[in-house]
């Protein structure tokens, strides 16, 4: 076992609602007669507590973006953990959001804020202030054939000895590789014994209060007594999670029964029978990912992702001189459109759709390409960003002009949603037009579309991981061919994914890893220390597919133009 303070994440459950049912969840989703809600008071203590962990503080659930206030705990969260942070990321549109997906996970750089979410309409929701906070998002939206390890079998329903039994408790997977857990019921060394307490209305955890993370597994005391209900530790069958049944011993039945579970009532357990119990039939070596298809984060999200697209999209069309058949051409694209005269019924057409979808604005004559309503509804958009083709153009103050770009997208366009906080903190409604309306959003995110802005860029963030992987190994193969000696510049999770690729592959690895912030000694026995003013190499790979700019600027700080850098993804494209 590990004290929380050599965990590289802690996590704060603000809920344990959740749209899924998934079998063996950790949280045990389904289960409770009535969901929680973390109290604001109560995360921000929790916030508090984890000043010092160098680790990531992680927001999870359930589904954590349920929680009725969970932009207000966003906000405790950023102001005592990550003040002032508003990341740029995510305000172009996403083509690919599962290859997005992806992209993020290599986020978890030394202790930056962590989300673990299923999507659905809740992320949508939130979809602003989520990309301003979150680097790193473990997203899973369940639609894959992974497996979850039954959790709720006890070892003494199986008879394992207590000689077998301890050994095996401290070399638990989930305590070893996973986090510990804050819930509203206090601070727990491990999130599954978290969920427990939780499930059977336990005594609660140590106090949540500066520094408990820092216990020792000696201190870990009546909390192991979590584990004897727990069978993560154990060989034990494991479900394919979209099934939706538990499997659980027969103790552990009796306890579900008492409590009143929901799925137990249902019928959505299975009972383990001991008698044919075969640890050798249930092996497995577990890994942060073992439970994905392939062990693969590629199969996190599906390709459709339909929970966050742009699936109600309504249109304000500014229509003057406009025929009827001419409308009915663009209506055919929306859900509901508002054909108006002038910027004061733009405004009043705007204030009565609906808040759940997009609002596009049209000039006069805009002829839309036939798969425009497709292409922007197969796009994923930020709600908090104002989108738009050129300027608006126009002869006389709340007169349009007719232009039009025809084939592929109109030149006036405007594309927004009523829940930007742009619009949320402003009294928009007293706009004097639509240009005073637009000035309301700020520079950073007003973002200008391309005709092909629904077709993936040439960027780290639209290629796959093999591809990466490839391209990597190749680079690094390439520098031997030369016999060019390298370091790698940043030792986050990105250069732990390269080295697992290099190790594979039998590349040769760098001499050394470079670190301003070194959190270890070293990754695959390769040293990390802190940049010196001379450079043990003459080349740099960096460490990342996320910070290159930044990076390659430190880079130059250190050691100006006597190294060269190589930024593995610029200008390059799966």
């Amino acid at each position: 076992m590990r004290s929380p303070a050599d965990m590289e994440i802690i996590q704060i459950d603000i809920t344990n609602a959740c749209p899924h049912l998934c079998s063996n969840c950790t949280r045990f989703c389904g289960h409770h007669k009535k969901p929680f809600f973390m109290d604001e008071a109560t995360f921000r203590k929790a916030a508090e507590s984890m000043k010092g962990f160098s680790g990531t503080v992680g927001i999870m659930g359930g589904e954590p973006t349920l929680h009725p206030k969970f932009e207000e705990l966003l906000n405790i969260y950023r102001d005592i953990l990550c003040p002032g942070r508003e990341l740029d990321a995510g305000r172009e549109p996403i083509a690919d959001f599962s290859a997005h997906s992806q992209n993020l996970l290599q986020g978890i750089e030394q202790g930056v804020p962590g989300l673990w979410t299923s999507l659905g309409a809740g992320y949508a929701k939130h979809f602003e202030i989520i990309q301003e906070i979150f680097s790193f998002q473990a997203i899973n939206d369940h639609t894959n054939a992974g497996l979850h390890q039954a959790l709720l079998i006890s070892r003494k329903d199986l008879g394992v000895s207590d000689e077998e039994w301890f050994q095996l408790r401290d070399k638990c997977w989930i305590q070893n590789l996973w986090s510990a857990a804050i819930t509203p019921k206090g601070a727990f060394f491990c999130e599954v014994a978290a969920a427990l307490d939780m499930l059977f209305d336990g005594p609660g955890g140590w106090p949540v209060e500066p520094g408990w993370w820092k216990r020792t597994p000696d201190e870990f005391g009546d909390q192991l007594n979590w584990c004897e209900m727990c069978s993560a530790a154990l060989n034990v069958p494991r479900n394919v999670a979209n099934t939706k049944i538990d499997t659980i011993s027969k103790s552990v039945s009796e306890k579900l029964q008492s409590t009143g579970s929901i799925k137990y009532n249902r019928g959505m357990v299975e009972v383990f029978d001991p008698d044919v119990y075969d640890p050798k039939e249930f092996e497995v070596d577990p890994n942060n990912i073992w439970f994905l298809p392939e062990s693969s984060d590629s199969y996190r999200v599906s390709g459709t992702c339909e929970s966050i697209k742009s699936i109600r999209l309504n249109a304000v069309v500014f229509s003057k001189g406009m025929s009827q058949e001419q409308l009915a051409a663009i209506e055919k694209h929306f859900y509901e459109i508002k054909p108006v005269q002038n910027d004061a019924e733009f405004l009043q057409a705007v204030d009565e759709l609906d808040k759940a979808g997009w609002i596009a604005v049209l000039d006069e004559g805009t002829e839309l390409h036939p798969d425009f309503g497709e292409r922007i509804r197969n796009t994923v958009f930020n709600p908090g960003c104002l989108y738009s083709f050129g300027a608006r153009a126009g002869t006389e103050s709340g007169a349009p002009a007719g232009n039009r770009v025809d084939g592929v997208l109109p030149h006036a366009f405007y594309l927004f949603h009523k829940r930007a906080r742009a619009l949320r903190t402003t009294d928009w409604k007293s706009a004097a037009d639509l240009p005073a309306f637009t000035a309301l959003w700020p520079d950073e995110k007003r973002i200008e579309l391309t005709p092909d802005f629904d077709r993936p860029k040439n960027s780290a963030e639209t290629i796959s991981l093999p591809v990466k992987a490839r391209h990597a190994v190749s680079t690094v193969q390439l520098l031997q061919s030369l016999g060019r000696e390298y370091a790698i510049f940043g030792a986050g999770k990105h250069t732990h994914w390269l080295l697992e690729q290099f190790v594979s592959a039998k590349a040769t690895l760098p001499n050394i890893i470079y670190d301003d912030s070194p959190a270890g000694d070293s990754v695959f026995d390769v040293p990390i220390q802190k940049p010196e003013t001379s450079c043990a190499v003459d080349t740099i790979v960096l460490g990342t597919d996320t910070y290159g700019e930044s990076m390659t600027a430190r880079c130059r700080e250190l050691w100006g133009s006597a190294v060269n850098v190589i930024d593995l993804y610029t200008g390059f494209c799966s």
